[in-house]
């Protein structure tokens, strides 16, 4: 089941960098689980799951969730916890993110400046470092 439109990708990761850390971008889960799920509860709980630290605060939000809606409870167990709960991160890798947008936020800043030539586009990203 291809909760994430990589098609293929997770496989050819797992290939060429065996031991590399795969996660999944939380907002992009909700989107495909609000095209299936559309209530509000679902949309919050899925939130409390998704941010915990604990495997118990998962474990409530699930249990809700559940008794909330079966089928989106299912559709989410489908997902290995550890790609997308953040109680199941691997601690020694020091980052908690459940979402992608640094590189978003870094294409925003960057702006307009993305299309330029790469001497102009270094040359203002570092005076525009320094602002």
């Amino acid at each position: 089941m291809d909760f994430y439109g990589q098609k293929g990708l997770v496989e050819a990761i797992n290939i060429k960098v065996p031991h590399a850390v795969n996660r999944k971008c939380c907002r992009h889960i909700l989107s495909n689980f609000r095209c299936k799920y559309l209530r509000v509860m679902l949309n919050k709980l899925f939130s409390r799951a998704v941010r915990s630290y604990t495997e118990q605060g998962l474990k409530e939000a699930m249990a809700q969730m559940k008794d909330l809606k079966l089928e989106a409870y299912e559709w989410l167990c489908k997902i290995p916890f550890e790609f997308w709960t953040r109680h199941a991160f691997q601690a020694n890798l020091k980052n908690d993110h459940i979402i992608d947008n640094i590189a978003e936020s870094l294409n925003k800043w960057v702006g307009v400046l993305r299309g330029k030539p790469i001497l102009i586009l270094m040359k203002t990203l570092r005076s525009k470092g320094n602002e």
